[in-house]
């Protein structure tokens, strides 16, 4: 008899793995290693553990999603990568009744989850040392002493996002830059303590820098703006709204000639001197945004078409003294680009 469809789906583990990997339900995972011999060996796979995205569970009394997890307690010891990702209800205590039993975590997403405080960070620093990367968006709770636990224990950290840490000073930047010599990508938006000093221990420090997000910060000055030159690794920098940044800080920004992406949206004392020297070292630019700046005309536009062959993202909205900027111009300007609205 020909074997039907089911039956040979049930018999490829690789795809079963990947069908269960999908459910948020850890009971149910359980319950269908019931199914076959196939789903048996999936669910007790640690491929099938790797990555936990428990995002459903926001709603849901924070102490079910607890049990629920502890009832896997030997096979969660395999996750890597566990998102909690606005998962509102979850407190510190339960962040760290999740670390004690992930013994192979790297991944840890926190984002949003504004309960929890400087305590689950010590717990990542207490159990979770192997993490690679820590994202914690948009906690008011959150403050240097945390940061200090997280960046003295986690040294091969290469990830960090604590974007809308509001509470956070430059001594997190100092504690984070003398810790995590490995990180890759820092993420600081909307952190409006911070000043020139934490920028100097970045650009100092971590030499590794591929990605920084100074997204809203309008405290910074050229002084240290001009030192982010120094990560000749960078390949993405967002300046929007560094009201202080002026021709000669973009003159240092463009000694990062791998450059990509940069978005200088509301860099209101920008001039055409300053795009001139981003246009002159920074050809593999990808994206560029010059939203709202006044100070530029159209030679910044002929500076960046004469270099800039690779720019698929272009945006001079805003950009009252640029007179020639409508679609169709731009396009015969740049063979490459694809999009003239980058900030909305």
């Amino acid at each position: 008899m020909e074997e039907g469809a089911s039956a040979i789906l049930f018999r490829n583990k690789d795809l079963v793995i990947k069908i269960l990997s999908h459910l948020v339900d850890f009971k149910e995972r359980g319950r269908l290693a019931l199914v076959s011999r196939s789903f048996r060996d999936a669910v007790r796979s640690p491929s099938c553990w790797s990555k936990v995205d428990v995002r459903a569970y926001r709603n849901v009394i924070i102490d079910l999603l607890v049990d629920d997890v502890l009832a896997c307690e030997s096979l969660v010891a395999g996750v890597e990568d566990f998102n909690l990702e606005f998962v509102s209800n979850v407190m510190d205590p339960h962040v760290e009744a999740f670390l004690v039993r992930m013994n192979n975590l790297k991944k840890l997403n926190l984002n949003g989850c504004q309960k929890v405080s400087n305590a689950a960070l010590e717990a990542v620093a207490k159990h979770a040392k192997a993490i690679t990367h820590l994202q914690v968006y948009w906690n008011l709770k959150i403050n240097d002493e945390g940061i200090k636990s997280v960046a003295s224990a986690l040294k091969d950290l290469v990830y960090l996002n604590v974007s809308g840490c509001k509470s956070i000073t430059d001594k997190s930047l100092q504690f984070v830059a003398e810790g995590c010599k490995n990180l890759k990508r820092l993420d600081i938006t909307r952190c409006i303590k911070l000043s020139d000093d934490g920028l100097f221990h970045v650009t100092k420090h971590l030499a590794s820098l591929t990605y920084l997000n100074l997204y809203a910060i309008s405290a910074f000055t050229d002084s240290s703006l001009s030192s982010i030159g120094s990560l000749r690794r960078l390949t993405f920098l967002d300046l929007c709204g560094s009201h202080h940044l002026t021709d000669q800080g973009l003159a240092g920004v463009s000694g990062c000639s791998a450059l990509t992406y940069l978005n200088l949206t509301w860099c209101i004392k920008v001039t055409d001197v300053g795009v001139e020297a981003i246009a002159s070292h920074c050809r593999e630019l990808e994206l560029l945004s010059l939203h709202g700046i006044l100070g530029v005309t159209d030679r910044s536009v002929d500076a960046l078409a004469g270099n800039c062959k690779a720019l698929h993202s272009f945006d001079v909205n805003g950009c009252g003294n640029v007179k020639i900027k409508d679609r169709d111009y731009l396009f015969s300007r740049f063979p490459a680009l694809r999009c003239t609205l980058i900030h909305s």
